[in-house]
């Protein structure tokens, strides 16, 4: 669910983009090797970062992606595919990409915070996985109403 998107090209066809922080460049390659793609890595700077993009333009991935989920603006609408939703592989992936850990000092105590973005039904999804587990004690997402996503 994190770090790729899918677009449009603008000529009726639907594109699959992968973008990663460019110390990351060797996964964006082994994808480009796995789709067996002649189409080229750019490297750009976001926001103080250097990032390795593959795009690749084919209806075809697009829609098989949107089977598990995965479609155009899917920071507001994704959801996991059943087939996923209970895989600790896929949720590592999903926390690796649009999660964070952090230890925030409270009453001289450090206490860890976690912190996950994404749709509200995908939080809901990640929440119900963690309390099968027993992870998660108390957690509530609200919505950023600046950027209109969850956390």
């Amino acid at each position: 669910m994190a770090d790729g998107c899918i677009g449009d090209t603008g000529h009726g066809q639907l594109k699959v983009i992968l973008e990663l922080k460019l110390s990351d460049l060797a996964h964006v390659e082994a994808f480009k090797r796995f789709l067996n793609s002649g189409h080229k890595i750019t490297i750009s700077k976001k926001d103080r970062t250097f990032n390795a993009k593959l795009q690749i333009a084919s209806t075809r991935i697009a829609r098989k992606l949107s089977d598990y989920g995965i479609g155009p603006r899917k920071s507001f609408t994704a959801e996991a595919a059943p087939c996923v939703a209970l895989s600790r592989h896929f949720w590592r992936g999903v926390i690796d990409g649009d999660g964070y850990m952090k230890l925030r000092v409270h009453r001289k105590s450090l206490i860890p915070k976690f912190e996950l973005v994404g749709s509200e039904s995908l939080l809901a999804q990640f929440l119900s996985f963690a309390r099968a587990y027993g992870l998660v004690t108390s957690a509530t997402p609200r919505l950023n109403k600046k950027k209109k996503i969850w956390h």
